[in-house]
């Protein structure tokens, strides 16, 4: 699954000219999306961007390389995170254009020709995007489009407050650790009926729109497990 990451979170009290200034941010694509596309670990580009330490030796990364020649490696490589099955915090890598024609040069052979034409069609991709949104002409144009946006912002926070009710499988079974198929959605929907509660769709931050049940309903299923 591919991660835009130049979406700009637009807040109230936000200065409407840096909102215009922010649409035109770089596209990035992150160092998970990298190893799906050359079909590697993630732990092995990480590794090529941050080096290793190997037999009391430190072995230098691409990251520290570029550094260490005063090349700015935010051109290239930007440090990010990510929360993974498990709810946990792992590093990773924003990748720019550049940074990705950086890593072809890098990959010889099949891979290094297959990750360049996944890449290339990837940002052809995000630039398609960029264009079909447009940016406003106008500053009235500017206002308009941050004022949409807010009253999106407004309606997901919304959706988020009812979600701390209401639970998905999954978010479930990453607060207890457990996989996701330990718990049954036919059990938790034909109770939550029984109990007066419907299936509710929310959207889950890591997750998308996902199928979610009440409280009572998990507590009166799943006892033993935290919510």
């Amino acid at each position: 699954m591919f991660i835009l990451c130049n979406i700009t979170k637009i807040q109230k009290g936000d200065n409407i000219m840096d909102y215009i200034e922010n649409l035109g941010k770089k596209n990035t694509i992150t160092t998970l999306e990298i190893a799906e596309m050359m079909g590697i670990e993630h732990w092995q580009v990480l590794r090529k961007l941050e080096g290793q330490e190997k037999g009391g030796k430190h072995s230098k990364g691409f990251i520290e390389i570029l550094s260490d020649n005063n090349i700015v490696v935010a051109d290239y490589f930007e440090k990010s995170s990510y929360i993974d099955a498990q709810g946990k915090e792992r590093p990773c890598y924003k990748v720019t254009r550049l940074g990705c024609d950086f890593l072809a040069n890098k990959f010889t052979g099949e891979k290094g020709i297959l990750f360049t034409a996944k890449y290339v069609k990837r940002f052809d991709e995000m630039e398609k995007q960029i264009k079909k949104a447009e940016l406003p002409m106008t500053y009235r144009d500017a206002v308009a489009q941050l004022l949409e946006s807010l009253d999106r912002e407004e309606e997901l926070k919304q959706q988020l407050d009812v979600s701390k009710d209401w639970y998905s499988i999954k978010r479930v079974a990453a607060l207890n650790g457990v996989h996701w198929k330990t718990f049954s959605w036919r059990t938790l929907k034909e109770v939550g009926l029984e109990m007066g509660y419907e299936v509710k769709k929310i959207f889950d931050a890591n997750y998308g729109e996902v199928n979610t049940y009440h409280k009572d309903v998990w507590e009166k299923v799943y006892p033993e497990y935290e919510i």
